[in-house]
């Protein structure tokens, strides 16, 4: 993921021009690409913890992060983003924020997971 952010940071624009877009959609296609592979390492870290969860027989931590992940978070924030002067390229950011957020309850979700099983365990 991380090899995969820094080539589209460095080529967002090679990327966008594959593509016959006027150059205001051109701009805008390199703004979002640029701001989404923000997110890219949380997104990694989110798809492994999700597979940790459903291996460890813990469906719903995987189901809570995937509902944080794509509806919770993003579509709210992506709307309320809609509302500001700047919406063009600000609502790209619900997704990389969207992802953090999702990669912070990761984290409490394991550890409460890991101090439940650890507590079977004794």
């Amino acid at each position: 993921m991380l090899l995969g952010a820094v080539l589209l940071q460095v080529c967002a624009r090679q990327v966008a021009g594959v593509f016959a877009l006027s150059d205001e959609i051109q701009s805008l296609c390199v703004c979002a690409i640029r701001i989404i592979t923000l997110g890219y390492l949380f997104v990694g870290a989110n798809i492994a913890y999700q597979g940790i969860f459903q291996a460890l027989g813990d469906g719903v931590g995987s189901l809570i992060l995937s509902l944080l992940r794509l509806i919770v978070v993003a579509l709210p924030l992506a709307w309320a983003f809609t509302k500001s002067a700047r919406a063009e390229t600000l609502i790209w950011t619900a997704f990389p924020v969207a992802e953090a957020c999702a990669f912070l309850a990761a984290l409490f979700l394991m550890r409460r997971l890991s101090e439940k099983t650890l507590a079977v365990m004794r």
